[in-house]
């Protein structure tokens, strides 16, 4: 499933204008954006189909191998699980005021002991999925599951990056004016938003936040180093839209970092009117698409989501053995 064809879109417009009470705009209004999903889609609209559909128990009520896609949507691939335990530590770290507890060495330690439990538990587990016990449980590792030769290596060197990112985030100069505002009372941590005034539902989670005099704004952490390759102006921009909501200010005022805790790198992004325009028309184009897939989802249609069929995406993908293109993709 691609991008929503000018044949799509007229059609869509032609439902409107024959059923007034379905009319596009409300039928928008049900459909929620988010930056990750309209990714999920644009990289690989079968795994989109699993997440959103297939593993619904509301939807694609005749899609055969549901319990088995619920199963597997439980797998976690080593930058997924590096990423959230990143993530997660960095947000109790400003959401006490104990500095003790949450130095760099606790973070560390912290960190190694999650990252482990997650190892031990994948490994006892091996090709079985097997929930974890316990009020934190540990998490089953994908490489594992696939039973990757190299899988205790592939991890444990995704645990390194882990610990240094969180070192780098307790050392860093240039983050040391954002550690210092920990424990005020306008940070925003890991907060859930939803903006109002789109076509659709548009929903996310930033990081972090803040409105101080001295506060950098918002934060997005990353776990590696900038690539030159990534375009997340979207995302960023969606912040500022959140930002202005949540601060009473206009986008184009409210400060947005990307934080690259392996390389040291604290970058700005610069939004501009122009930028703002330009992610509101990108959100209704997605909009569009996303309604696109209702009716074929609902409908437990695997097939009219194209599976992306490229080796390394499908090698970190949850749902491989479940997808007979992903499977041809990596093991021919």
């Amino acid at each position: 499933m691609n991008a929503p064809s000018d044949s799509v879109v007229l059609s869509l417009f032609e439902d409107e204008a024959r059923a007034p009470q379905t009319r596009l705009r409300d039928r928008l209004r049900k459909v929620e954006w988010s930056y990750s999903k309209r990714n999920e889609l644009e990289q690989c609209p079968r795994r989109f189909y699993f997440d959103y559909y297939g593993t619904a128990k509301r939807r694609a009520k005749n899609e055969p191998q549901k319990v088995f896609l619920q199963n597997l949507k439980q797998l976690h691939n080593r930058h997924e699980r590096a990423g959230q335990i990143l993530h997660f530590i960095i947000a109790q770290y400003f959401r006490t005021q104990n500095a003790e507890s949450l130095d760099e060495s606790g973070m560390v330690r912290w960190a190694l002991n999650v990252f482990t439990s997650d190892l031990e538990h994948s490994k006892k587990a091996g090709r079985t999925v097997t929930v974890g016990a316990g009020r934190y449980p540990p998490v089953q590792l994908l490489e594992f599951f696939h039973g990757d030769s190299n899988a205790s290596e592939l991890c444990e060197a995704a645990q390194e990056k882990l610990l240094a990112a969180l070192r780098t985030f307790a050392r860093s100069e240039k983050l040391a004016g954002i550690r210092k505002i920990r424990g005020d009372s306008s940070i925003r941590v890991e907060r859930r938003f939803k903006l109002a005034g789109m076509p659709c539902r548009v929903a996310g989670v930033v990081d972090f936040a803040a409105n101080t005099q001295a506060n950098p704004g918002i934060v997005d952490w990353k776990i590696g180093s900038p690539t030159g390759a990534e375009d997340d102006s979207l995302q960023l921009a969606v912040y500022a839209l959140w930002g202005a909501m949540e601060f009473g200010t206009a986008p184009e005022t409210v400060r947005i970092f990307k934080a690259y805790l392996t390389s040291d790198d604290l970058q700005r992004f610069r939004c501009t009117t122009g930028t703002i325009e330009k992610a509101k028309r990108r959100i209704g184009q997605d909009a569009l698409r996303l309604l696109e897939t209702v009716e074929y989802g609902n409908s437990g249609r695997a097939e009219a989501f194209t599976a992306c069929a490229q080796p390394r995406v499908c090698a970190l993908c949850r749902y491989l053995t479940a997808c007979k293109e992903g499977m041809e993709a990596v093991y021919g």
